[in-house]
C-alpha cells in the first residue's frame, strides 16, 4: 500500500472532528489505474496530494475514520450545543433588511414548495425569525448568492463578484469489464453478495462496502496540449494564463471506479 499512498508527516493535522485516510482495504484495479496513468500521462505517482503537491497519479483519500464515512453531522452535531436548534425541511427564502443590515430571514417549513412573488409579498405558509446578532450565509457557491439575489442585496457595486466563479464540468466514460473482476455494482444487483457485504461490514467494518465505499483512483496530470490550444492562445488575460501555467496546478482531474 505504501508504494502508491503515504500521508506526508507534518502535512496534517491528528485532533479535528473529521477523519481523513485511506480506505483500509481498496477495490480491484486501483494500482493498475495508478500505474496506467503514470505510464500514459508521464505525471507520476503521487503518494499524498494532500500535502501541497497536486500533480500526479494517487489513491483518493476520504472521509473515513474506522471504516465507516464521516459526514458533517456526525462529526460536530454528536453533542449538540445547547444554544443550538437544528431544523430540517426548512428552506430559507430571503434575508430581511432594515437598511442595509440583515435582522432576520423568511423561511418555508415542513416541506412545503412557494416563493414570494415579490420581495415584499409574502405567502401564508411562510414565516419570519429575527435576530439581535448575526446572520451567517452558508448556502454553498450556488445557494448562497442565490439568496443574497432574492434578498435584494445589491446597494454595493461590485463588478469582481461572481467573477471567479466556474463550473465544475464531468464527463463520464463507463466501459464493461471482465465478470469475474468484482464492481460495486455486482453487489447491488446480487442478493447474496449484498447480504455478504453487508455482513462483513456489521462484523468488522470490513469487505466489500468498505473497499467499494472507500476507495478509488484519481489523476491530476498536466497536460502540455491544453497550452497549444487555440482555446489557451486566445485568453487575453496574462494572469489567468500564468495561473493555469503554474507548474503545481493540474489541468484536469480523473477519476476512476469499479
Amino acid at each position: 500500500m505504501e508504494k502508491y499512498a503515504k500521508p506526508t508527516k507534518g502535512a496534517h493535522g491528528t485532533s479535528g472532528p473529521i477523519g481523513v485516510s485511506y480506505g483500509a482495504e481498496w477495490m480491484p484495479l486501483i494500482d493498475t489505474f495508478v500505474e496506467a496513468g503514470n505510464d500514459a500521462l508521464n505525471c507520476g505517482i503521487l503518494l499524498d496530494y494532500n500535502d501541497g503537491n497536486v500533480v500526479g497519479a494517487s489513491v483518493a483519500q476520504f472521509n473515513i475514520t474506522g471504516g465507516q464515512r464521516i459526514t458533517s453531522p456526525e462529526a460536530f452535531l454528536k453533542k449538540i450545543p445547547s444554544n443550538l436548534t437544528v431544523w430540517t425541511e426548512v428552506e430559507v427564502l430571503r434575508l430581511l433588511l432594515d437598511g442595509k443590515k440583515a435582522v432576520g430571514v423568511e423561511y418555508l417549513k415542513n416541506g412545503k414548495k412557494g416563493i414570494p412573488q415579490t420581495q415584499n409579498q409574502s405567502h401564508d405558509f411562510t414565516e419570519t425569525i429575527k435576530t439581535k446578532g448575526e446572520i451567517i450565509v452558508s448556502c454553498g457557491s450556488i445557494g448562497s448568492p442565490s439568496l443574497l439575489l432574492r434578498s435584494g442585496i445589491t446597494t454595493k457595486i461590485n463588478p469582481a463578484i461572481g467573477q471567479n466563479l466556474t463550473d465544475h464540468l464531468i464527463l463520464s466514460l463507463e466501459f464493461e469489464l471482465n465478470s469475474q473482476i468484482l464492481s460495486h455494482h455486482q453487489i447491488l444487483e446480487d442478493p447474496d453478495l449484498a447480504s455478504a457485504a453487508e455482513k462483513a461490514y456489521r462484523l468488522g467494518k470490513n469487505g466489500d462496502l468498505v473497499k467499494f465505499g472507500g476507495s478509488s483512483g484519481v489523476l491530476f496530470p498536466k497536460l502540455p496540449a491544453v497550452f497549444k490550444s487555440k482555446e489557451f492562445k486566445e485568453i487575453k488575460d496574462a494572469e489567468t494564463k500564468a495561473f493555469l501555467m503554474d507548474p503545481g496546478r493540474p489541468t484536469t482531474e480523473i477519476w476512476f471506479m469499479v
